[in-house]
């Protein structure tokens, strides 16, 4: 029986001397994991794939094992979109009282957050992280932090907070020694300097980056550079260095983006070539991925169609472009971050205040118990109260501050929705002005040529109604008052067209003056026929005649009489 339990006794020292060497090995290969997870994502998430995870017996191993994970993903540009595992990961590191890793896992967290769109939530979550930067020291973790805050203020267009926190995240950067982020981070500071606006500053940045990444062999990078100084160059109006740019790109790579396809489209339509512009302009929708891709396509497409003279076109792309930037900017500013972040530093307050008012009533409890520790736990207390209602000034004043930066916001929205609404008043009202003018001026009247037309050698009942309505044509076409009167109506509505027919093509007769004032009215052939006592055939030949000689006229003046020529 004593010779069992030797055995016993034996065999369980060995299975435990045995655990417990297993359990450093594995402790130690996440360790070294942890020194190369920023350096060699891929190598440290193959390795951490291949693990068992039953082998993972304590719960400090575990945890330090979701959060590797969860960060070599991260960095392999794979997106978690499930919160619940580093949800468990930030509990068990708020319990522990381990700030590095309590820091990583709240910021894995709101990665995971932003992937899902809960930016939202992912302030906060990376809000609880800021809270614990004076209690490590680590610069680049503190970058990283940064950067996100940029992201998503750059999400919500407050680009002031976004540059703000950029321009931090930099610095920390600067500290830490990654050059690659630097540059990372001076791109995203170009970018938000580009859409505040201030483009000399935007374009320093964003020049830097672009030579970094052609000396680092970065194509991505330098690709992504190129599309953003064709949007500045665009912005500026500064079409010289834009075309170089162009032209200059594929010196280090072939950059097929949807901005240097939309550049290359109004570079044509500069130079007088609208059918490759609306040919590359058509191709571009293939590329566009997102409603900020189609708002783009838009825009562009209607300045083509305006510098090309196609009015109504240009007219109906702006009345698209108008709606998805209405579309995209609520989106943006429904829910502003900053009311995030008043919440947030509300709820601190709030916390605190509770918190002070425990320590106080504690107080009072220990006097009563503790009589002899009284002097010390005064001192105790009243420290503490000092420094909680340090930090609830501190939060309130922050809180306030948010407040009115949210108000500023609302009324930006306020302004954009009664310009828009502007808009849509002035595209009614126009459209309306002009259906007004074609119903009352021609439409009785050509209704009744069509009649006339197809009523001509009908049996002798209709003889009356026949000849009254002959009668009435004669005089209208022979009435020289009522057509010059036709003509200025005609030129008051489509920007002058007669008048500047008249002058470009002094040679034409009058009959033919004629004719193109009843086309531009917008007559039909019958009701032309009727006026003039011509064949529709005739018609047909004399338009189609005077178009060609309006095309072969080398004056600036021929390709808008042609769009007025229905």
């Amino acid at each position: 029986m004593m010779h069992f339990f030797h055995i016993t006794l034996l065999s369980s020292v060995l299975l435990a001397l045995s655990a417990c060497n297993e359990t450093r090995s594995i402790r130690s290969q996440l360790n070294d994991a942890d020194l190369l997870v920023n350096e060699k994502p891929d190598s440290v998430l193959n390795m951490l794939q291949s693990y068992d995870i039953s082998s993972l017996r304590n719960a400090s191993l575990k945890n330090h094992y979701y959060l590797l994970l969860t960060q070599a993903k991260d960095k392999c540009y794979i997106d978690e979109t499930d919160d619940s595992l580093m949800t468990t990961v930030v509990d068990y590191y708020k319990r522990h009282r381990n700030s590095e890793k309590l820091f990583l896992s709240y910021f894995y967290l709101g990665r995971i957050q932003q992937n899902a769109g809960n930016n939202t939530d992912a302030m906060q979550t990376f809000l609880e992280a800021g809270q614990l930067f004076d209690k490590f020291d680590n610069d680049f973790y503190k970058g990283l932090l940064c950067a996100r805050f940029g992201k998503l203020f750059e999400s919500q267009l407050d680009y002031n907070s976004a540059v703000a926190s950029y321009k931090q995240a930099y610095s920390y950067y600067v500290q830490s020694g990654t050059i690659t982020h630097q540059y990372y981070t001076l791109l995203d500071i170009g970018y938000s300097l580009l859409y505040q606006g201030k483009h000399e500053e935007a374009e320093e940045n964003i020049t830097k980056v672009m030579e970094w990444a052609r000396n680092n062999e970065k194509k991505a990078i330098y690709n992504y550079c190129i599309n953003l100084l064709c949007h500045l160059y665009e912005s500026d109006k500064d079409y010289q260095a834009l075309d170089n740019l162009l032209e200059n790109k594929n010196l280090f790579s072939n950059n097929n983006s949807l901005t240097c396809t939309l550049a290359s489209a109004y570079k044509y339509a500069r130079d007088t070539q609208p059918d490759k512009a609306f040919k590359i302009l058509e191709s571009s929708w293939r590329m566009a991925s997102s409603i900020y891709d189609t708002a783009r396509i838009y825009h562009k497409e209607y300045l083509i169609h305006k510098i090309s003279g196609n009015h109504s076109q240009a007219l109906d792309s702006h009345e698209k472009l108008l709606y998805v930037q209405d579309s995209i900017v609520r989106a943006a500013l429904q829910s502003p971050l900053q009311a995030v972040q008043g919440k947030y530093f509300r709820a601190k307050d709030a916390y605190n205040s509770l918190k002070a008012k425990h320590y106080i009533s504690l107080f009072g409890w220990l006097i009563t118990v503790l009589i002899l520790f009284c002097s010390t736990i005064i001192y105790i207390m009243r420290y503490k109260i000092t420094r909680k209602n340090e930090e609830i000034i501190k939060y309130t004043e922050i809180a306030d501050e948010l407040r009115h930066n949210l108000y500023l916001k609302e009324c930006k929205i306020a302004e954009i929705s009664s310009n828009l609404a502007g808009k849509d008043a002035e595209i009614c009202t126009m459209e309306h002005s002009i259906a007004i003018l074609f119903s009352k001026q021609y439409k009785l009247l050509d209704k009744l040529c069509t009649v006339y037309y197809e009523t001509h050698g009908c049996r002798k009942d209709k003889e009356a109604i026949y000849n009254k309505v002959k009668q009435e044509m004669e005089l209208f076409s022979n009435d020289r008052e009522f057509i010059k009167n036709l003509e200025n109506i005609v030129n008051q509505n489509m920007n002058n067209v007669m008048a500047i027919t008249r002058m470009a093509m002094p040679h034409l007769s009058e009959m033919d003056f004629r004719l193109l004032c009843f086309l531009f009215s917008g007559f039909s052939a019958k009701a032309i026929s009727v006026f003039t006592g011509d064949s529709t055939g005739n018609i047909y030949v004399r338009k189609s005649r005077l178009k060609k000689e309006i095309s072969a006229i080398e004056a600036p003046e021929s390709s808008f009489i042609l769009s007025q020529l229905a």
